[in-house]
């Protein structure tokens, strides 16, 4: 971010900040290098060595993957609907961020107990916020969830965090520190929709964009310009 005008690194969904063809530069906006694969997350050629964070990483592949995350590129494993293979990574980081100014962000929200599908609201899970913390950049996703099946970079409203750790998964937070929590899976498991930002103007906004028709990727930047911005008062 200090090397990039504040802001942090996009995801394979960074709209803004590349043409919508697949090589529209020969470059890559994704900090993961998934957009590149096409969405696939598992050609080695790609992912991550095209990533724009690689550099910053000493060009080591393996701080990608969590120790304790076992499963090889090649394992199958049976999804919901397909049977998928585990990417290249274990980590994933919330839409919302993509190419975000790391100074507009001051706290993640998140609520220990949500109700059923049928009874979430933008507005319902704002008044059940009951865990305040250093801003969210980096999740540890679930193997058996979105993961493994959409295989970006980006967490969203269908990804939940992993629980490999005795029943917690990783966050790591823009300060630097990494966070080892239980997170709610049932009736409902935790996701992007049901965490939040705020703000430093003291708005609270949704991880994932709540927007039906049009979807916003990297809407923090594009605030000013966006008038469908998800805001909760």
């Amino acid at each position: 971010a200090d090397e990039w005008g504040g802001h942090l690194p996009g995801t394979s969904s960074d709209t803004e900040n590349r043409a919508m063809n697949r090589f529209p530069d020969g470059k890559t906006y994704c900090w993961l290098g998934t957009w590149y694969d096409d969405f696939d997350g598992w050609n080695k050629k790609y992912v991550p060595k095209t990533g724009t964070i690689f550099p910053y990483v000493g060009r080591q592949t393996s701080v990608y993957k969590c120790p304790s995350d076992k499963v090889d590129g090649s394992t199958a494993f049976t999804d919901s609907n397909q049977m998928v293979r585990k990417p290249l990574y274990s980590y994933t980081a919330p839409m919302l961020l993509t190419g975000a100014p790391l100074e507009l962000l001051t706290a993640t929200y998140y609520a220990n107990e949500f109700p059923r599908q049928a009874e979430l609201n933008e507005r319902r899970l704002f008044r059940a916020f009951s865990v305040r913390t250093e801003p969210w950049m980096i999740v540890e996703e679930d193997l058996t969830n979105n993961l493994v099946s959409s295989m970006d970079s980006a967490w969203c409203a269908s990804d939940q965090i992993s629980d490999r750790h005795g029943g917690a998964g990783a966050v790591a937070h823009t300060d630097g520190h990494v966070s080892i929590t239980k997170y709610q899976r049932t009736p409902l498991p935790l996701t992007a929709r049901q965490v939040f930002y705020q703000l430093r103007d003291q708005r609270v906004i949704s991880a994932f964009p709540w927007q039906q028709d049009q979807v916003y990727f990297g809407y923090l930047r594009d605030r000013q310009r966006s008038s469908a911005v998800a805001g909760v008062p």
